[in-house]
């Protein structure tokens, strides 16, 4: 009798095991878009994420969202996450590098969530990680980066280099479309103003 009572929990904690395991290969995270707006002394960044769910199961999980924090950027404030399919409001917790938040990805479907913070920034430079993609296993099949900034900023240097640029008012505009993307390295941008524009 004891020894089918252990084979019973083995057989129990290999099934939770395994069906962790499946869950988590079958949620995909394959497709962003990041739009950044650099402002005086803080920039609004606004992604929007793409979970695809293969499986057979509903997926209910908890995702953690780093920052950069450093002597340049702060703790991000005015933080709102919404699932973008009804529109709700999702409650977070946060550490003191990021932040934790539920996601439900119904079966053999799409979810998509709209993260927007803003962050103080010093020395006309700001940093989003992007490396933690590599920790999902796929590339993103589409990523689409937008950095916006008043007219009589100049960019000095940017880690994703743009497509192409346009100017919208007095608004500069620079678009960067990714297919196939693994990123290696952070999302960094680092501009100077030119006051005579």
């Amino acid at each position: 009798m004891k020894n089918k009572i252990i084979k019973l929990l083995f057989f129990i904690i290999f099934s939770i095991i395994l069906n962790n395991n499946l869950l988590s290969q079958s949620l995909n995270f394959y497709r962003e878009k990041i739009i950044v707006e650099l402002q005086d002394e803080f920039c609004i960044i606004k992604g929007t994420y793409y979970l695809k769910n293969s499986s057979f199961m509903n997926i209910n999980c908890l995702l953690y969202y780093p920052f950069i924090i450093n002597n340049e950027m702060s703790f991000p404030h005015k933080i709102k996450i919404t699932n973008l399919k009804n529109q709700n409001n999702i409650s977070f917790k946060s550490d003191n590098n990021g932040i934790y938040f539920s996601v439900n990805v119904l079966k053999d479907s799409i979810s998509i969530y709209q993260i927007i913070y803003h962050q103080k920034i010093k020395n006309n430079r700001m940093e989003y990680i992007l490396t933690t993609t590599e920790k999902w296993g796929k590339p993103f099949e589409y990523a689409e980066y937008i950095y916006k900034m008043p007219i009589n900023y100049e960019v000095k240097y940017t880690s994703i280099l743009p497509d192409e640029t346009v100017i919208e008012g007095n608004t500069r505009i620079l678009k960067c479309n990714k297919i196939n993307f693994m990123p290696t390295k952070n999302l960094i941008i680092e501009w100077e103003k030119n006051n005579e524009k």
